[in-house]
């Protein structure tokens, strides 16, 4: 499996931005989980409950909604996107989910090529340009890479927040706290 994923870390008010973002170049939301088929799309990139525990948003344009694929989950009352087969760059939101002092890392990671029963699959030449170039505006118009840390990108906000609370990346790269020991700085 080919894939391609960024790293970022955002406040929950940059959500407002990226919305923006999306809907100047048409990308369709994706929510999860799905619990009826008839109605897979959100207009927000704000948590709602159910969402809350799967983080995340499936992002795709009217171009490719015909390649995206759905399945029913065993003895869950909800659907997911089956993110090898269909034409989708996930967004994981991170933010505030599990502590306020606590802030998750986001990413945009989507597949290229992947295998099917020994059988190469690559995805069409325009939807990966189509998400190489998504996730470029929006790291163009909201994030910024660490001088030192290069495989992490942070909103200007996120910097602010790091100063004033001394955050710091924790050394997994999975969130950013206030002052623990193994954590590192932004710079």
């Amino acid at each position: 499996m080919k894939s391609n994923q960024i790293n970022f870390f955002i406040l929950p008010e940059d959500l407002v931005v990226i919305e923006d973002v999306f809907i100047k170049h048409g990308v369709l939301l994706i929510k999860q989980p799905i619990y009826e088929l008839g109605d897979i799309y959100t207009n927000t990139l704000q948590y709602s409950i159910e969402e809350k525990q799967f983080n995340k948003v499936y992002l795709t344009t009217k171009e490719f909604q015909k390649n995206i694929v759905i399945e029913k989950v065993k003895n869950q009352p909800y659907y997911l996107i089956d993110v090898l087969a269909s034409d989708v760059v996930e967004f994981t939101r991170g933010g505030f989910v599990f502590s306020k002092n606590r802030l998750e890392r986001g990413r945009f990671y989507f597949i290229h090529s992947y295998y099917d029963n020994n059988l190469s699959i690559t995805k069409s030449s325009e939807f990966m340009n189509w998400a190489n170039n998504i996730i470029s505006v929006v790291k163009m118009d909201l994030l910024m890479k660490s001088k030192s840390k290069s495989i992490y990108y942070f909103s200007q906000k996120v910097v602010d927040w790091m100063v004033t609370n001394n955050a710091s990346v924790h050394k997994s790269g999975l969130y950013i706290s206030k002052t623990e020991t193994d954590n590192q700085s932004y710079e």
